[in-house]
């Protein structure tokens, strides 16, 4: 044991001996010794012990600073990101010519007022279906969305047309609900089978709605756009970002946009996956639907129990609704229920290379589209046939 050791054990058990006492016990000068003790004091208060409970409670501080850092960081990067595509979209939008305001010619009736509604889902523009590869039992791309979005507006036009010698049908309600876009991220290999990159997918919906909206703008006097996002819209990995961090948003709100200076086309884009639609007293709950899981490709008993799960959430929280309208199962259906029903959307491409060879099922391209009355509810309905006008 060296000099220092014992003195700093004589001097912890009698703490009266004086830095001279050591020096003259030991044979070294005074200031070493102060050195050496002074030396020790600063090394053993940066000395702490703590207990197991402190150190768990020090790491957990630790974890959640890390955590939160993370966090941050990733809210600011989709922040930015989001914003630079709204930002694109802006100054795209600035340098376009703008759209003519078209003239609304209302028809005089005696009848009762009713307002329409056009279900718009999973168009998934941009995907491809060569006839070649499946045998001729399925075709789909960029001209054929287009001939079928004509081919919807004409039919639409002439169903209100009919109906307005019963009706007074003079707003249309429009809720878009979700895979607008196709993508090109969604699964393996996607790239192969679409024909325009996911931003053009953007700005082609956006310029084929909008032109079919201010068409519509002529038999109807307001027109309410309703925006939810599909699953095919998202960038990144799945639950990568938040839902409204997607590629639809970003569609609607270039349509926003676009038509902002007609004030008779009203928007409604939120960024959550799901609203509320009151048209005529009657509620209507707005969802893409892939959260809704389905058995053997039959979707129904997954219908019935999110039907059951929404009707509870919303009660607590003193809402409710009479319909349920979704897409993403791309077959079209009306289930029953005792307030109202479960309308599901069809889809535009019909059988993709997917769905024909994977679950040898295909669907024939329509959309929904029906009248609400205020005491009857939905009060006629016609599933629209894409393939051809009515």
């Amino acid at each position: 044991m060296g000099w220092f050791q014992e003195a700093k054990a004589w001097k912890e058990s009698d703490p009266s001996v004086t830095y001279r006492e050591i020096a003259q016990k030991y044979g070294v000068a005074i200031q070493t010794v102060k050195n050496k003790f002074c030396a020790e004091r600063k090394r053993n208060q940066g000395t702490k012990f703590l207990s197991a409970d402190e150190l768990v409670q020090q790491e957990k501080a630790k974890l959640q600073r890390q955590h939160e850092q993370r966090v941050l960081q990733k809210l600011v990067r989709e922040r930015g990101r989001t914003e630079l595509m709204c930002d694109a979209v802006r100054e795209a939008i600035a340098v376009l010519p703008e759209f003519s305001f078209p003239e609304f010619r209302p028809i005089d009736s005696e009848y009762d007022d009713e307002d329409a509604m056009l279900i718009i889902s999973d168009c998934q523009i941009g995907q491809v279906v060569d006839p070649e590869e499946t045998g001729g039992l399925g075709e789909y791309n960029l001209e054929v969305f287009k001939q079928r979005r004509r081919a919807l507006t004409k039919s639409v036009r002439k169903i209100v047309k009919i109906h307005s010698n019963a009706y007074n049908v003079r707003r249309l309600f429009v809720p878009f609900l979700g895979d607008i876009v196709e993508n090109d991220i969604i699964f393996r290999g996607q790239k192969d089978y679409v024909d325009a990159d996911v931003v053009s997918q953007v700005f082609i919906a956006a310029d084929e709605f909008c032109s079919m909206l201010l068409e519509l703008a002529q038999d109807f006097e307001e027109i309410h756009v309703i925006g939810i996002g599909g699953n095919h819209g998202r960038t990144g990995r799945k639950g990568e970002n938040r839902t409204w961090v997607n590629w639809d948003y970003i569609a609607y709100r270039f349509m926003e946009e676009r038509l902002k200076s007609q004030s008779r086309i009203k928007c409604y884009i939120p960024k959550s996956w799901w609203t509320l639609l009151e048209v005529r007293g009657h509620s209507f709950l707005l969802l893409h639907g892939d959260d809704i899981n389905s058995w053997n490709s039959i979707p129904y008993y997954g219908i019935d129990r999110a039907d059951a799960r929404w009707t509870k959430m919303l009660q607590v929280n003193q809402l409710s609704y009479e319909y349920m309208l979704i897409g993403h199962h791309h077959n079209s259906a009306t289930i029953d229920s005792p307030v109202g029903e479960k309308i599901v959307n069809g889809c535009w491409p019909g059988g993709s290379q997917y769905s024909l060879k994977q679950l040898n099922t295909s669907s024939k391209p329509s959309q929904w589209f029906f009248g609400v009355h205020e005491r009857r509810g939905i009060s006629w309905r016609y599933k629209i046939d894409l393939e051809r006008e009515a």
